[in-house]
This record gives C-alpha cells, sequence and structure tokens, in this order.
C-alpha cells in the first residue's frame, strides 16, 4: 500500500451472487480504508453494487481513507447527494448511461465530480470488450446529457482527472 497512490477496485458487492459474503467484505473493505487512512494521498477505485448506503457509511466512519471514485455507481439520487457531500468523485462508463434511472441520477452529479472508465473488458461497445479507446462514446453520451459539445466535455472531464492526479 505504501508503494502506490492507486488502490483498487475495491468496495462491496451485495448483489444475489455475493450477497451472503456482505460480512466479510465488510471486515476487508473497512481494513483497507483503515490502511489508506495511514497513508496519505490514496486515490481509491470502490464497487458499491448493491451496497451503496453500507459502502458510504464505510467511507463516512474513514474519512481520511484518501479520494473515492465510485465506479459505476447505481445508488439513488440521494444516494449520490451523500456521496458528493463525503467527497465522492463517480467514474461512469457508456454502458451506465443507457438507462434512464441511471441518466437520471447522473444528471444530479456536478460536472466537476465526473471521470470516464471503460469496466472493460466486462461490458461491450459495438459488439467487443470495452477498452480506453472505448472512452470516446462515453465523452460523447456525457455531452449529450450535458447539452455541451464535445471539446468543453473532454476539458472537463481532464481537469477533472487532473484535479484527482494532484491531490
Amino acid at each position: 500500500m505504501d508503494e502506490t497512490k492507486y488502490i483498487g477496485e475495491v468496495g462491496l458487492d451485495g448483489s444475489k451472487e455475493f450477497k451472503d459474503h456482505l460480512p466479510e467484505q465488510e471486515i476487508v473493505f473497512s481494513r483497507i480504508l483503515e490502511l489508506c487512512e495511514q497513508s496519505e494521498g490514496k486515490v481509491l477505485s470502490v464497487h458499491s453494487r448493491g451496497a451503496t448506503q453500507k459502502v458510504l457509511d464505510l467511507i463516512e466512519q474513514h474519512p481520511y481513507c484518501g479520494h473515492v471514485v465510485l465506479h459505476w455507481f447505481t445508488g439513488s439520487k440521494k444516494d449520490a447527494k451523500r456521496a458528493i457531500d463525503l467527497g465522492c468523485w463517480f467514474s461512469v462508463n457508456a454502458a451506465m448511461l443507457q438507462s434512464q434511472r441511471a441518466k437520471s441520477v447522473f444528471e444530479t452529479i456536478p460536472k466537476d465530480h465526473i471521470v470516464t472508465e471503460s469496466d472493460g473488458p466486462f461490458i461491450l461497445d459495438k459488439d467487443k470488450p470495452s477498452s480506453p479507446l472505448s472512452i470516446g462514446n462515453t465523452v460523447q453520451l456525457i455531452a449529450d446529457i450535458w447539452q455541451t459539445n464535445l471539446p468543453t466535455t473532454d476539458s472537463i472531464i481532464i481537469e477533472n482527472l487532473n484535479a484527482i492526479l494532484d491531490i
């Protein structure tokens, strides 16, 4: 942990497949957050599928764990607001922005809290596993939602990434 600035992907998975293991996951995730508190300047990519409130509870209990980027956030608008109040960032991919519910939550997140992700190879981009090259599609979807042009959207996302890297 002392040798890296980036920790991920960590967190909790409360989906049907892993729900029975949540108590063990909580112990491990809490320990990771404790270790991050002992080291300064960590950037964490955090999974919260089916366990958003528990993830936010643990982040709240470890306020000096570093800079949390919520990967593929599926929480509610209320959860998003709480995460924002806790200083969390959000990484977004094209698949996330396909549902109306996800778009409505995304629209509540301040532009300066958004970065992109590919989540490859776990999602598909034009019938091929997603990769960093797929980010252009994500940026276009974000631009459409924000009603901004591509250069402006690119600039905002790059600024956000630089802010995380400079933290």
